[in-house]
């Protein structure tokens, strides 16, 4: 059953070559994160998943025409300072962070406002809802993962829409949006770091490429690693334009250098961000 059974169930999710959306979406994460499946068993003991070529190239294309042409329509905005701190004046700007002045690494991102473009905003609504029952029973992991972060949650409801007024109900609230999308360049790369923006926390996030190693870009390897400094227990995952891979939020992980070329990708996290 394991390895054999995972990989036919791989190739078949591959081979349909469509897009998650509607109910095909709900009903396909659904039999991929199935009880007992070698998805769930992956994310529970590896720490990840991946299904294949989740996201349709269509879908990607214009994910990425968006990103690279008018992030500004699918941007969460922020006012910033904008000329002496005496002046007082703002301007309304996407909320945009450059990596290198953060110390995150070499890149860009920037936050996608709410709700998310189409095909995200209906993919992460199902996988949640696919997800809920597999991280109810490894709350007690993900709490004792988390630590010293704080955390509050005693149980995940079935939607996201709940899960998102639990965010924002908490002390104190939690309601900036978390998603990204990713920019790296030549040399672009990501530094070890966990997205973990609160007291209510998901044990899971997802990250989907949009561009395709090899063709696009080399380079960028996404990995997980037990701790912040451990950098020689590095685990890469191979990852190709559209495949979706799920992974605990507790895992510090990051990307490698890209080597030439563009790497653009989203990340989706369940979980809203204190102000």
């Amino acid at each position: 059953a394991g390895a054999g059974a995972e990989g036919g169930r791989r190739r078949r999710c591959e081979g349909e070559g469509s897009s998650l959306q509607g109910g095909d979406c709900r009903s396909v994460l659904a039999r991929w994160l199935a009880p007992g499946g070698g998805a769930v068993r992956s994310l529970l003991q590896d720490g990840f998943a991946v299904l294949p070529r989740a996201v349709a190239k269509s879908d990607r294309s214009r994910l990425l025409r968006l990103i690279e042409g008018d992030i500004g329509e699918i941007a969460d905005w922020k006012w910033y300072k904008a000329g002496p701190p005496s002046s007082g004046l703002q301007e309304l700007r996407p909320r945009t962070v450059d990596m290198a002045h953060t110390g995150f690494g070499l890149g860009r991102y920037t936050y996608l406002g709410e709700p998310l473009p189409a095909p995200l905003q209906e993919l992460r609504s199902a996988l949640y809802a696919a997800l809920a029952p597999v991280a109810n029973g490894d709350i007690g992991r993900h709490s004792r993962d988390v630590k010293p972060k704080p955390f509050v949650v005693e149980a995940y409801p079935s939607s996201l829409e709940a899960f998102h007024d639990l965010c924002r109900g908490a002390e104190p609230p939690q309601r900036l949006p978390t998603c990204l999308a990713l920019c790296y360049e030549a040399s672009g790369h990501n530094r070890p770091h966990r997205d973990l923006y609160g007291g209510v926390s998901f044990p899971y996030q997802a990250l989907c490429v949009l561009t395709e190693p090899g063709v696009d870009f080399e380079g960028g390897e996404f990995y997980l690693q037990s701790g912040r400094q451990a950098e020689d227990r590095r685990r890469h995952i191979a990852l190709r334009a559209g495949d979706l891979l799920v992974f605990q939020s507790s895992r510090w992980h990051g990307s490698e250098e890209v080597t030439w070329g563009r790497r653009r990708a989203v990340g989706l996290q369940f979980h809203l961000a204190q102000k």
